[in-house]
Protein backbone atom coordinates (compact mmCIF):
# COMPACT_ATOMS: atom_id res chain seq x y z
CA UNK A 1 0.00 0.00 0.00
CA UNK A 2 1.32 3.45 -0.93
CA UNK A 3 1.99 5.64 2.13
CA UNK A 4 3.64 8.72 0.61
CA UNK A 5 3.68 10.26 -2.87
CA UNK A 6 5.84 13.16 -4.17
CA UNK A 7 6.34 14.81 -7.54
CA UNK A 8 9.58 16.09 -9.00
CA UNK A 9 9.66 19.92 -9.08
CA UNK A 10 11.42 19.97 -12.45
CA UNK A 11 9.58 17.27 -14.42
CA UNK A 12 5.90 16.42 -14.05
CA UNK A 13 6.61 12.94 -15.51
CA UNK A 14 8.80 11.97 -12.53
CA UNK A 15 6.95 10.67 -9.49
CA UNK A 16 8.18 9.11 -6.25
CA UNK A 17 6.23 6.79 -3.97
CA UNK A 18 6.86 4.97 -0.73
CA UNK A 19 5.05 1.84 0.30
CA UNK A 20 4.28 0.55 3.77
CA UNK A 21 7.10 -1.94 3.16
CA UNK A 22 9.55 0.95 3.66
CA UNK A 23 10.67 0.90 0.04
CA UNK A 24 10.97 4.03 -2.11
CA UNK A 25 10.21 3.92 -5.84
CA UNK A 26 10.68 6.29 -8.79
CA UNK A 27 8.66 6.49 -11.99
CA UNK A 28 10.05 8.38 -14.98
CA UNK A 29 6.88 8.02 -17.04
CA UNK A 30 4.11 9.40 -14.86
CA UNK A 31 3.51 6.19 -12.92
CA UNK A 32 3.38 3.53 -15.63
CA UNK A 33 6.67 1.85 -14.63
CA UNK A 34 8.45 1.94 -11.29
CA UNK A 35 12.06 1.39 -10.13
CA UNK A 36 13.16 0.91 -6.53
CA UNK A 37 15.67 3.61 -5.51
CA UNK A 38 16.14 3.32 -1.72
CA UNK A 39 18.96 0.76 -1.97
CA UNK A 40 17.51 -0.96 1.12
CA UNK A 41 18.25 2.06 3.36
CA UNK A 42 14.85 1.90 5.05
CA UNK A 43 14.24 -1.51 6.54
CA UNK A 44 12.68 -3.47 9.36
CA UNK A 45 13.41 -2.18 12.82
CA UNK A 46 16.03 -4.13 14.80
CA UNK A 47 14.53 -6.82 17.03
CA UNK A 48 11.05 -6.28 15.57
CA UNK A 49 8.75 -9.11 16.68
CA UNK A 50 6.92 -9.22 13.35
CA UNK A 51 7.10 -7.90 9.80
CA UNK A 52 4.55 -5.18 10.53
CA UNK A 53 7.01 -3.17 12.62
CA UNK A 54 8.95 -1.39 9.92
CA UNK A 55 10.59 2.01 9.89
CA UNK A 56 8.03 3.32 7.38
CA UNK A 57 8.40 6.64 5.55
CA UNK A 58 5.79 9.18 6.63
CA UNK A 59 6.85 12.16 4.50
CA UNK A 60 8.80 12.78 1.32
CA UNK A 61 9.93 15.75 -0.75
CA UNK A 62 12.11 16.22 -3.81
CA UNK A 63 14.74 18.94 -4.09
CA UNK A 64 15.33 21.00 -7.21
CA UNK A 65 18.53 18.95 -7.76
CA UNK A 66 16.56 15.68 -7.75
CA UNK A 67 17.55 14.60 -4.24
CA UNK A 68 14.70 12.67 -2.62
CA UNK A 69 14.27 13.37 1.10
CA UNK A 70 12.34 10.71 3.00
CA UNK A 71 11.52 10.86 6.71
CA UNK A 72 10.71 7.94 8.97
CA UNK A 73 10.05 8.12 12.69
CA UNK A 74 13.75 7.50 13.40
CA UNK A 75 15.66 9.16 10.56
CA UNK A 76 15.71 11.42 7.54
CA UNK A 77 17.25 9.96 4.38
CA UNK A 78 18.54 11.87 1.38
CA UNK A 79 19.01 9.81 -1.77
CA UNK A 80 19.68 10.11 -5.45
CA UNK A 81 18.56 7.51 -7.96
CA UNK A 82 20.28 4.23 -7.16
CA UNK A 83 22.69 5.61 -4.56
CA UNK A 84 22.63 6.58 -0.93
CA UNK A 85 23.78 10.15 -0.33
CA UNK A 86 23.57 10.34 3.47
CA UNK A 87 21.40 9.81 6.48
CA UNK A 88 20.82 12.41 9.19
CA UNK A 89 18.91 12.53 12.44
CA UNK A 90 19.25 8.87 13.40
CA UNK A 91 18.19 8.11 16.99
Amino acid sequence: MIQVLAGDPVSDAIVYASADSGRVYQSLDGGRAWKRIDDEMIHELPNAPDAFERDRPHSMSVGIDGTVYTATRDAVFAMTVGARRHSVGRK
